[in-house]
C-alpha cells in the first residue's frame, strides 16, 4: 500500500485521491481493475473503515485513466518478428487465470553465447532477424509464442511431442546458422505459481 493511502487513513481525510493514485499504480504493475477494487476493499476492512463506494469508484477510475494514458502494448519485436517480452507476460497471465491450465504448457529457452559475432551483437542483426523469423514461422504453426531477450529466446508452448520435436529441429537450425557456435536448449513445464519472463530465463539458465 503506498504512503499516500496510509497518510489518508491516519488523518481521516477523504481517500478518493489516494484511491485514484493506487488504482493507477496497480495498472502499471499489471494488475486488473477487478483485483484492484478488491485490494482497495480489503484495505478499507483492514483499517476498520466501512465500505466507501466513492473511494472504490475512485480506485477504478484511477486504473482506467492510467490505461487510457498508457502507450498501446507492442506485440512484435521489430528485429526478430517475435512477440515482445511484454506480450509473453500477458499470455502467461492468461494461462494462469484459469486454475490448472498451466499444467498443459511448457517453456523452452534457447541460450546463445555472449560476445560471438552473431545475432546479439549489433553487426549481427540480420542473423537475429533470420533466426527470429524462422522461429516465428514454426511457433505460429504450432500455436505457440516466442520472444527475444538477448542473448536468449523463450518459447511458450502447449506441451506435446510434436512441439518438442519442432524445437529440437529449430535448435539444430540455430547451430547451423551460427556456424556451430554453442547454443543451449532447455525445456521445462510451467511451475505452479505464475513466473515472469525473467524468472523463466533465470531458472532455465
Amino acid at each position: 500500500m503506498n504512503l499516500t493511502v496510509t497518510a489518508g487513513a491516519t488523518t481521516g481525510e477523504s481517500l478518493d485521491e489516494a484511491a485514484r493514485e493506487l488504482g493507477a499504480a496497480r495498472f502499471y504493475q499489471g494488475v486488473g481493475v477487478a483485483e484492484t477494487m478488491a485490494d482497495w476493499n480489503c484495505f478499507l476492512q483492514a483499517t476498520g473503515r466501512p465500505l466507501d463506494l466513492g473511494s472504490l469508484q475512485a480506485a477504478a477510475q484511477g486504473w482506467v485513466e492510467a490505461s487510457e494514458k498508457a502507450e498501446p502494448l507492442a506485440c512484435t519485436d521489430p528485429v526478430t518478428g517475435l512477440r515482445t517480452v511484454q506480450h509473453i507476460e500477458e499470455l502467461l497471465r492468461t494461462v494462469y487465470a484459469v486454475p490448472s491450465t498451466q499444467d498443459q504448457y511448457s517453456t523452452a529457452v534457447l541460450r546463445f553465447p555472449p560476445g560471438i559475432s552473431g545475432p546479439w551483437t549489433e553487426p549481427g542483426w540480420p542473423t537475429a532477424a533470420r533466426i527470429g523469423h524462422e522461429l516465428n514461422g514454426l511457433v505460429s504453426a504450432a500455436s505457440a509464442a516466442a520472444c527475444f531477450k538477448a542473448p536468449q529466446m523463450l518459447v511458450l508452448f502447449r506441451s506435446g511431442p510434436d512441439t518438442t520435436l519442432m524445437l529440437r529441429y529449430f535448435h539444430r537450425r540455430c547451430l547451423a546458422l551460427l556456424g556451430g557456435a554453442p547454443v543451449d536448449l532447455e525445456m521445462a513445464p510451467l511451475p505452479l505459481k505464475r513466473p515472469s519472463v525473467a524468472d523463466i530465463l533465470r531458472s532455465q539458465a
